[in-house]
């Protein structure tokens, strides 16, 4: 029995997160810390969060390239750069967004113990985009190298 018990704890902990975005920390005098990371120790008794004002998120991310490798600045121009990174796409690279708005949070301090709780909206956007679908929007009705293959355009939303 109490291996049992070892294994379901060690699959429910790594299967967990805790701190839900990626953001500069050690921020313990404001209080919406206990978000980002639930162990920050609090100096407020309480407090209550600005609807729609106190918590906004956005982020947007993809996989195949990188801002930097489109914006450094290494002495190629620009449009160079945009056909280097558009030329290596492939059927696996994806676009992703994140967008959070808080409601409304509050928290309070209990002998040693600080409550917290909050409702918030969320919202996930994943956008799996093949590179003949990026070359068509790039050359337009001009992309004749083959016949144009949409298998891999995918979407996947969650609010």
């Amino acid at each position: 029995m109490s291996q049992t018990i070892r294994i379901i704890f060690l699959l429910v902990t790594v299967a967990s997160f805790c701190q839900t975005k990626d953001l500069l920390y050690g921020f313990s005098s404001v209080p919406q810390s206990n978000l980002q990371n639930p162990s920050v120790p609090n100096e407020s008794r309480f407090y209550i969060g600005m609807p729609l004002i106190s918590g906004i998120h956005f982020k947007a991310s993809t996989f195949g390239t990188s801002v930097g490798e489109v914006f450094n600045d290494d002495g190629v121009d620009f449009t160079s750069k945009l056909n280097s990174v558009l030329d290596r796409l492939d059927h696996n690279d994806f676009l992703e967004f994140n967008q959070q708005i808080e409601l409304i949070n509050i928290g309070y301090a209990y002998e040693e113990y600080f409550f917290t709780g909050g409702v918030y909206q969320e919202l996930d956007f994943i956008f799996y985009y093949p590179d003949d679908f990026v070359n068509f929007v790039r050359y337009g009705n001009n992309y004749t190298k083959h016949s144009l293959e949409l298998d891999d355009l995918k979407f996947k939303g969650e609010l």
